[in-house]
């Protein structure tokens, strides 16, 4: 990782930076890459006002995936942070950044979620092709919001950007915006519209006037326009949902999610007393 590193400083954006060796026309012979994985390095023909010149690759095959990887990671990164930067605090604390489908603690009622989730990042490129998501709908304290946590942390492990969003910090959000100059609402919405997977935690929680509802809609009908799934986690059932939000929000988040996945029992608190 350090040879990696000490390469990126000095090496193009498209990752391929050649060394020059030689201004003879014979082409010199391959050489073994440094890092010992044995790859064959091939010369290159530079032509320049000088003259032509043979180069050889500065990366092999192995390190200019690494290195290309590095720079997904360092995007990434730097796309959370960005998104980050525009609220208040962090929508995933340390609870929901360590959470993983296989630290998820299921039972009888809950396993329809664990095996949705399971089965939504088997078949993550289907999905993000159609646009489609889930809703994850129970009582307090059932996992719903570890469960598209875990969804989030491992796509995001995958190199694909993907974010955590409280809905009642996203509002509180969105109104203060009105009095900055350099936040408008305009600029945190579409923040938004750039994660492959946005997920959407406590979806009723917050108080729903009209102004929330449309601000809400104006997030989930982009996304649903440029088939840019969401995961939505709501202690409210589809009947619920529908009195909060109306006909128009619903109506989207059906088209890309389909019927809420509900999640029945006590909650992890009552059952460890």
């Amino acid at each position: 990782m350090e040879q990696i590193q000490e390469i990126r400083d000095s090496t193009p954006m498209d990752g391929i930076s050649m060394s020059a060796i030689t201004r003879n026309s014979a082409k010199p012979p391959p050489v073994s890459c440094e890092c010992g994985c044995g790859e064959a390095l091939y010369p290159v023909r530079f032509w320049m006002p000088e003259g032509g010149a043979w180069r050889y690759p500065t990366l092999c095959s192995l390190q200019e995936e690494e290195y290309k990887r590095q720079k997904r990671a360092e995007t990434l990164r730097w796309n959370i942070e960005w998104i980050d930067e525009m609220f208040p605090r962090r929508s995933m604390g340390p609870r929901q950044l360590e959470a993983t489908l296989d630290n998820y603690e299921p039972f009888e009622g809950i396993l329809a979620g664990l095996k949705a989730a399971r089965s939504y990042l088997d078949h993550w490129e289907e999905n993000e092709k159609r646009g489609h998501g889930l809703i994850f709908q129970g009582e307090v304290g059932l996992g719903k919001t570890h469960l598209i946590s875990a969804i989030v942390n491992e796509l995001n492990r995958r190199l694909i950007f993907s974010y955590f969003l409280s809905v009642p910090l996203f509002l509180e959000r969105v109104r203060d915006s009105f009095d900055e100059v350099n936040a408008s609402e305009g600029k945190v919405m579409r923040s938004l519209a750039a994660p492959k997977l946005l997920a959407l935690n406590d979806m009723g929680a917050e108080k729903s006037s009209q102004w929330a509802i449309e601000r809400l809609y104006q997030l989930i009908d982009d996304r649903c326009n440029y088939r840019s799934p969401v995961l939505v986690a709501t202690n409210l059932d589809a009947r619920g949902l529908a009195s909060v939000y109306g006909a128009r929000i619903m109506d989207r988040l059906y088209e890309m999610c389909g019927a809420p996945i509900r999640l029945e029992g006590d909650s992890y608190r009552k059952r460890r007393k």
